[in-house]
Parts: structure tokens; C-alpha cells; sequence
């Protein structure tokens, strides 16, 4: 393969090799047989196109006329001499666990060993957390860290750290923003809990958008991990301080029965074992906690954002809405899952816009769990893609009438009735008793 461009600046020596610092000017007009996922539309390399040092640092290319991200594996960058086998995995590809997008080798001429693999924005365009479509390399079966060199802003810090593609359309200054957000984790001493704001802060505690008496929590009595630093014990008091001034009558737990899992926690060298507190129990007793999916399973994050149109999902919100309108569970109600985030933030969106909220009350709603500041970062762009997919529209903003669309897919699924909706509606909206 030709070279297309010789050195427009200084040449750094770099392992015998020599790097064009302002383009490595790669001529792809003959490598239009890079591997390309066979579930995907084939395209082609620009004939000419150039690939600069600009891209190299970010690890794609995109071409937004031909609507194409070219991911790109630069050797010399990597400091990864003799890969044999280099995929690109994220959260369009379930990172890796369905799809497989394998990167090709690209001759040039051995002065700078590239890989490269071109797909259509469809097949990438699923967001992770960070709101961005995420990714990673995985060289012969080993997951490659985010390099020290990636261009500042390319990489999303929280739980995990990975690269990002950010769109010529997308405001990189704004994703920097959320970014800072994600990689912070507060102490304690950062929370006011003697103001309703900074106790429903750090324990994920609010009234449901479009209803008067279901509160979304964090998990009343388990400590989801050691790693909260300083606020995870006092966040999980808060919640059952919570539940007796609410007077929460009935709870509706998105995950496991684990009531019988009581663990010790060590967090900054205190530890303590997590307790069910007395109100709670006396819920339990009075089988007052429903299970969704229970027994056979219980309802899972993943199916909530990617397979929101699935029977499972369906059967879930079924439930859900049963629970509510049993006139054996009195309101005020709770609903949670462990962090009260993924899974609490799906189904208390879908009951406040059938409850009459709009799309951004109930998105701004969701985005609120990040203030927990517990490197658990969550994009609005998590629930738009989980409603579009749950109605199948490709812009859920241009759904003029979104209650009765989200209702009408739950009814007329067979998944509950009208009439089990309205009475939903009328007791989330009730005086509590």
C-alpha cells in the first residue's frame, strides 16, 4: 500500500519507527476488505482518505457523510507489537458477548502498523452509561485500559473507565462536564442532612413524577458494595428513616429476596452488619414486599435498557402495576432495586408518564440518582433509547401523545388492562390514608 503523505512537521524516533506527529497519512483506497460484521451492511474505505494522528489519538475515525465509524488500532501508540487478534467490544455490542467486531490488519508498507474495522453509525450508535456509545480493545483475549495518551474528553470515568465516540454534532465541552460528575465520589461531610435535599440526595429518595405517594429509594437495608467511601452507611439509614416518615405501607422490590443475605460491610475500617430495621420487618410480616419476577427470576438491567420491547419486560410491568392496584397494598408505596437507579429509574419513568408526566420530568427525574455522587453515572440518554426501543420510534420527543402510546403498548400487549391503569392512576394520585 502506498503512502499517501510524507512528514509535514518533526519526526519522533519511536522504537525504530518514525511518527509523523501531524498525520500519519495512511492511503486506504486499497483496503476496502477490511473485515466488516457480517449482520452489518459492507462498506468501503473513501478512496484516498487519509487517517491522521488526530484519529489515532481518539482510536476512530468518523465519517459523518457516509454516516461510518472506522475504529482504528495504531501499533505504535499502543506500544503492542505482534496482536493477532484485536476486537472492538462496548455497549453496542453487549460488549462483545453477541456480536463480535473483529479490527483487520491495514498494510502500510510496515512504517506504521495499523487495524481497522468500518461500521455504519447503526450498528454503533447504542449508548453506555456516559450517554456516548463506550468501547474497548480486547488484544488476544485481554481487556486494554483506556492509554494515558487518548485525546482529553475520549474517555468516560466511573465505574468503569472507557472510551467514548463522540459525534462532530455532539458538544464535547458538555460530556466533559458529566464526566467530572462521574468520576467524583463525595464524602459525607458533602451532604447536608439537615436540609430534604441533601437527605434525598444521598439515600436516591423523591416522590415519582406525575404521583403523589410512590417514593423511589436505594435499597432500605443492603450495602450494595464496600467501595461507597464514607456514605454508604449513613445512606442506607436514611432510607429507613425515610419509610417511617412516609409511612410506607406496601414495597415493591425490583430485585432478589434477600432478606436472609445479611452481610458484614467494612467500609473505612468501620464495619457493621447490615440489619433489617422493625418497620421494615413488620412489612415482610404483613406480606407487605412484593418480589417482581419472583419466583422464577427477578427483573434485570440489561433487558430494562436493550429488550424493553420483550414479553419478560412486559410481564414485569405487569406486575408492577398489579402490585399497585391490590387493594390488599395501601399507599404510600416504595419501589427500589439495590442502587434505585437502572432498573427503579425504567419502571418509575414508565409509571409517571402513564401517570401524566412528561418525558423530561420523568428523564430529569432519572439523572437525579447521580446525585448520590457514587461513581454510578447515568445519561438521560439511557431512557430515551429505552423508550424509543419500548415503542419503536426513533425519536421519542416527536411522540405527541406519550401516555397513551406507552399505555396503549402495555394494554394492548396483553401485558394489564385500561382498567387496571386507571385504577393505578387514581390511587398514586390518592390521599393517604
Amino acid at each position: 500500500m502506498k503512502i499517501r503523505a510524507i512528514v509535514l512537521a518533526l519526526l519522533l524516533p519511536v522504537s525504530g519507527c518514525l511518527l509523523a506527529e501531524t498525520m500519519l497519512a495512511v492511503n486506504l483506497k486499497d483496503a476496502t476488505d477490511l473485515y466488516v460484521a457480517s449482520d452489518v451492511d459492507s462498506i468501503s474505505f473513501f478512496d484516498d482518505e487519509l487517517i491522521e494522528l488526530s484519529d489515532s489519538k481518539k482510536c476512530y475515525k468518523e465519517d459523518p457523510y457516509k454516516k461510518t465509524i472506522t475504529f482504528l488500532f495504531d501499533s505504535l501508540l499502543w506500544r503492542k507489537w505482534k496482536p493477532t487478534n484485536i476486537e472492538v467490544r462496548g455497549s453496542f455490542n453487549d460488549w462483545g458477548d453477541e456480536t463480535k467486531y473483529f479490527l483487520q490488519r491495514v498494510d502500510t508498507a510496515k512504517v506504521r502498523p495499523m487495524w481497522a474495522l468500518t461500521l455504519p453509525y447503526s450498528a454503533v450508535k447504542f449508548p453506555g452509561n456516559s450517554g456516548q456509545p463506550e468501547f474497548k480493545f480486547v488484544i488476544n483475549g485481554s481487556w486494554q485500559e483506556p492509554p494515558s495518551w487518548l485525546t482529553p474528553g475520549y474517555k468516560f470515568s466511573g465505574t468503569s473507565n472507557n472510551q467514548i465516540i463522540v459525534y462532530s454534532t455532539d458538544n464535547l465541552e458538555e460530556i466533559k462536564a458529566k464526566n467530572k460528575i462521574a468520576s467524583t465520589k463525595k464524602t459525607l461531610s458533602a451532604f447536608d442532612l439537615t436540609t430534604q435535599q441533601g437527605r434525598e440526595d444521598i439515600s436516591n429518595v423523591r416522590i415519582v413524577p406525575g404521583t403523589k405517594c410512590l417514593m423511589r429509594c436505594y435499597h432500605p437495608f443492603k450495602y450494595t458494595t464496600s467501595d461507597r467511601n464514607s456514605t454508604e452507611f449513613e445512606r442506607v439509614k436514611q432510607v429507613k428513616m425515610f419509610f417511617e416518615e412516609y409511612g410506607i405501607k406496601t414495597d415493591i422490590c425490583l430485585s432478589k429476596n434477600q432478606t436472609n443475605d445479611l452481610v458484614k460491610v467494612t467500609i473505612g475500617g468501620v464495619s457493621k452488619t447490615e440489619e433489617i430495621s422493625e418497620y421494615y420487618q413488620n412489612l415482610i410480616d404483613n406480606d407487605k414486599v412484593v418480589y417482581i419476577g419472583y419466583p422464577d427470576s427477578e427483573t434485570d438491567y440489561y433487558d430494562c435498557y436493550h429488550n424493553p420491547r420483550s414479553a419478560k419486560v412486559g410481564g414485569w410491568v405487569g406486575q408492577v402495576i398489579d402490585a399497585i392496584v391490590d387493594d390488599n397494598h395501601d399507599v404510600p408505596i416504595s419501589i427500589h432495586c439495590r442502587i434505585g437507579t437502572d432498573r427503579t429509574g425504567f419502571f418509575c419513568a414508565l409509571i409517571g408518564v402513564m401517570c401524566g408526566a412528561s418525558f423530561e420530568e420523568v428523564t430529569a427525574d432519572y439523572q437525579r440518582s447521580n446525585n448520590m455522587y457514587i461513581k454510578e453515572y447515568r445519561d438521560a440518554k439511557m431512557m430515551k433509547v429505552a423508550f424509543e426501543g419500548l415503542l419503536d420510534v426513533e425519536d421519542v420527543s416527536k411522540v405527541s401523545d406519550l401516555k397513551s402510546a406507552v399505555i396503549n403498548y402495555f394494554v394492548n400487549g396483553g401485558y394489564t388492562t385500561q382498567e387496571k391503569v386507571d385504577k393505578m392512576i387514581e390511587k398514586l394520585n390518592s390521599s393517604i390514608k
